[in-house]
């Protein structure tokens, strides 16, 4: 048959002409003969695995996607191109772009594994992508090597039927690959059991709060009783005071005794427990705590450092492989990549950015700059602004050097030379005053 016109083979044919499919099943090896299996639908109902989940896909989907091209110089610019550009603004006839990558990346963190079929245009260019459910598709390798995919029943992807189909028309984005490097692992596997244990942790909680948060307690009786008896009135008992009937008076004949149970201090740490296991999964999807609300919230006020922790640490590996598993599937040529826009992810807080625009002026232009800040330009302001006593490195290298000679020290000043007037002047002067004081 033929599907996005491609030739494809069924599954339920004959193997390939190397002899015979290799299936692969297990997430590590023995995993079905140590009945080890995680119930997604349990894990999911768990708050901190379905918050983790939901940021991490949430924040990668909501990222804009830019297809770029490398100009002679070396720079990457954004560009748009007839045969990339629509698949990447409209991935399917169902899904937005935002929601086709936050399917990817739940795909990815739910299963360890992200598979995403491509369809073709009449000239053979990848123009439709779809998100395949991974429990139903199974990776094949021929004995020479070659690796194909098994893809079960998908309708709305246009699958109708069982079929074998190369690997050239699947994108495989796979996580953590610890045993084989067409297997991934989630971040479910190290912390599913972590999860489970809070849901009994809750499951425990929900059952001791509807019981009015009272400890359970013993019948005692003063003599010997029969098995039988002992169970009459454990059911009486239970049946007719506890649970909704809790609080209603209990009347205990024949020298019955009700004997409260104490709450141990395991019991009365539910709350501690809970909170442990939250930030063992937060953990495992390398999320911080105070993000999904399970950890305290960090004591500094810098969001820009706060966000780029959580980037590095998080979503950084989750983007680029999304970003090469593109470039790849979508055959582009050299030169060209696709991009996530991480400024929204990023973004500091308006006195962070104009203080960093103050110092990014010797080399952006103010319409750049307005730019990021979705304004539109202004005359004159498609260049650089520099003040003027800065002088680029090579006229001052032209320069000549300073003349270093030390100068001479200044001369003694000469007396000044008393005219013949100023001296008859003076000697009246003295005259007069002898004179007077005679």
């Amino acid at each position: 048959m033929k599907l996005f016109g491609w030739e494809i083979k069924r599954a339920t044919l004959s193997p390939p002409s190397s002899g015979r499919w290799t299936t692969i099943h297990d997430t590590f090896t023995g995993a079905w003969q140590q009945d080890v299996s995680i119930e997604l639908e349990n894990v999911l109902t768990f708050s901190a695995v379905f918050a983790c989940v939901r940021l991490i896909s949430t924040d990668i989907g909501k990222l804009g996607v830019k297809l770029m091209q490398r100009d002679p110089s070396g720079v990457k610019l954004e560009t748009d191109s007839s045969s990339f550009s629509p698949v990447l603004r409209k991935p399917n006839h169902y899904q937005t772009r935002i929601k086709f990558f936050e399917q990817w990346i739940v795909s990815k963190l739910l299963y360890g594994n992200a598979y995403i079929l491509k369809a073709r245009d009449r000239r053979g260019v990848v123009n439709k992508l779809y998100v395949l459910h991974p429990m139903r598709v199974h990776p094949l390798i021929s004995e020479t090597g070659e690796v194909f995919y098994r893809v079960d029943h998908e309708q709305i992807a246009g699958v109708r039927e069982q079929t074998v189909i190369p690997a050239t028309e699947i994108i495989h984005d796979v996580h953590v690959t610890p045993e084989h490097p067409l297997i991934g692992v989630g971040p479910i596997a190290a912390s599913g059991l972590t999860a489970a244990q809070g849901l009994n942790i809750q499951e425990s909680m929900a059952a001791f709060f509807k019981n009015r948060a009272l400890p359970s307690g013993m019948l005692s009786a003063p003599g010997v009783i029969t098995k039988e008896t002992a169970e009459r009135l454990k059911e009486n008992f239970q049946t007719g005071y506890s649970g909704e009937n809790m609080g209603k008076i209990a009347v205990a004949g024949d020298g019955l005794t009700f004997v409260q149970f104490s709450m141990s201090p395991v019991d009365a740490q539910l709350i501690e427990q809970l909170k442990f296991t939250g930030e063992d999964v937060c953990r495992a999807f390398g999320v911080p705590g105070y993000k999904v609300g399970v950890g305290p919230m960090p004591t500094h006020n810098n969001m820009a450092a706060l966000n780029q922790s959580y980037y590095d640490d998080c979503l950084q590996e989750l983007i680029e492989c999304v970003e090469l598993c593109l470039d790849e599937g979508l055959e582009l040529p050299n030169g060209y990549s696709v991009h996530f826009e991480l400024n929204d992810l990023l973004r500091m807080d308006k006195t962070s950015r104009y203080a960093a625009y103050d110092k990014a002026g010797k080399w952006m232009s103010p319409n750049e700059m307005r730019a990021k800040e979705n304004m539109l330009p202004v005359i004159g302001g498609d260049e650089p602004l520099a003040q003027e006593q800065y002088w680029p490195l090579r006229v001052l290298a032209d320069r000549p050097p300073p003349d270093m000679t030390p100068p001479e020290p200044p001369k003694p000043e000469d007396e000044p030379e008393v005219v013949e007037d100023q001296a008859r002047a003076m000697l009246i002067k003295e005259l007069a005053d002898v004179r007077y004081a005679a």
